[in-house]
């Protein structure tokens, strides 16, 4: 075989266009879900912000209960030990 007809070559032609059509429909749709997950993508930065918030004040009180907790245990028992 020489070469190619001239229908074969519109044949294949025809399939690499319709491959590629496929493809560009695909990255369309892809395209337009990107404001979406950005959206979204806000909302889970926002979410993570106000949850380290939350466990800063968290911390700062466990920080307030525990030090005089801690003080307050260990001068018991340094008295429970010195009156022995």
């Amino acid at each position: 075989m020489a070469g190619k007809t001239n229908t074969e070559k519109t044949d294949e032609l025809d399939r690499l266009v319709t491959s590629l059509t496929g493809r560009v429909d695909v990255i369309q749709r892809d395209i337009a879900e990107l404001p979406a997950l950005f959206t979204r993508a806000a909302v889970l930065e926002q979410q993570v912000v106000d949850l380290n918030k939350k466990l800063e004040a968290l911390t700062a009180r466990l920080w307030q209960i525990g030090i005089p907790l801690v003080v307050g245990l260990s001068v018991a028992l340094l008295t429970a030990i010195l009156r022995r």
